[in-house]
């Protein structure tokens, strides 16, 4: 099926990521293609790559079954239509890509599997690391062009701002000034990338959202997918701190036979100190759409600490933060489902501190 394999890659043998992009760049093989190519990061939980696969065949049929070769096509059901997607796999960090469309194709393929996992998480970035990646781009090529960008600032940020700072904002800007405009705009109005588009022409263009997707629309891709790679690092150490906690069983002090359910935390260090003023609006920060976090106790910040319980929106489960001024500890109450402990990482970091950090307990 040449057409489902648009990587023109069956019978082909890539020994790590960076070898597949080069092969689809130095090809050509998606000038063809006559879509938008998508690449979805994602968090892998599951210990084993049999564990993984067996959750993709209960929602994908597998064109090709390859058992040591770590990419594979897959086959999803959009509306009765069949949707390509490859997948290729990483102990850590799976990405998928498809010429799926994004608000029409995506959410009940890709985006249905990875919200019904405990051990599936989306790639998370936040704000501030939009942020310093648009930077980081803009300084390696002087040339690139941001023809479109959208915005967003809660009126709770502590990032600057020197109109309104009270005012929660979201801006979506079309023009080829872009890169300059955005520029204008975080000065002026504190706003936050949540998606961005770079533009190079005749070399790339490609755009990325805060969900860990990049959305490949001409030229090289390798360019794209380097962006997922500067942030694996910083990624690996979260996931790490997130599984050094956890729900688990201990053993009665009073009835040995007897188990009682504990929770491990893990901890977000702070670089600056939380106020007790910010915190006053921790309940309308997290009911952002976004985050997509219910709160269910909050009690009152004190001079020294302050304490909540947060309610997944995806699976129901909770998660119970304890806080003071210097850290956070995070208790996994039900579980410890990936994707919401990295929303909750996200949330302290776009909030409260961007220099703040995970640490194990």
């Amino acid at each position: 099926m040449p057409e489902f394999d648009f990587l023109d890659a069956s019978g082909q043998t890539f020994s790590n990521e960076r070898n597949l992009f080069e092969y689809i760049d130095r090809n050509d093989v998606l000038d063809d293609v006559g879509r938008n190519v998508n690449i979805i990061g994602s968090v892998n939980n599951f210990n084993t790559r049999r564990e993984f696969f067996s959750e993709i065949e209960s929602n994908f049929e597998r064109i090709w079954e390859e058992n040591e070769e770590n990419l594979e096509l897959l086959s999803a059901n959009s509306n009765g239509r069949a949707i390509p997607y490859y997948v290729y796999y990483d102990d850590d960090f799976p990405i998928f890509i498809t010429t799926a469309n994004i608000s029409e194709e995506m959410p009940d393929t890709i985006e249905r599997f990875i919200v019904s996992q405990a051990n599936i998480g989306r790639f998370w970035i936040s704000m501030q690391e939009m942020d310093s990646m648009r930077a980081r781009i803009v300084r390696d090529d002087p040339d690139v062009i941001i023809p479109f960008f959208t915005g967003h600032r809660s009126k709770y940020s502590d990032v600057p701002a020197e109109k309104r700072e009270d005012v929660t904002r979201t801006m979506t800007y079309w023009a080829v000034d872009g890169r300059k405009t955005y520029k204008e705009m975080r000065k002026k109005y504190g706003i936050l990338p949540t998606n961005i588009r770079f533009e190079r022409p005749d070399q790339y263009k490609f755009g990325l959202k805060q969900e860990g997707i990049i959305t490949h629309q001409k030229g090289s891709i390798t360019r794209a997918w380097d962006l997922f790679q500067s942030q694996k690092e910083r990624q690996l150490i979260l996931k790490r701190a997130i599984n050094s906690g956890g729900a688990h069983s201990v053993e009665s002090g009073v009835n040995p036979d007897q188990k009682i359910s504990s929770s491990k935390p893990w901890e977000i260090d702070l670089n600056s100190p939380i106020s007790k003023a910010p915190l006053e609006g921790f309940e309308s920060r997290l009911s952002e759409d976004r985050w997509k976090f219910g709160l269910s106790e909050f009690s009152s910040p004190t001079d020294t600490r302050f304490s909540a319980e947060v309610i997944d929106e995806d699976k129901f489960g909770r998660t119970e933060i304890e806080g003071n001024w210097e850290s956070i500890r995070v208790y996994p109450i039900d579980g410890n489902d990936i994707d919401p402990q990295f929303r909750v990482f996200n949330f302290v970091q776009d909030h409260f501190d961007s220099d703040c950090e995970p640490m194990e307990v």
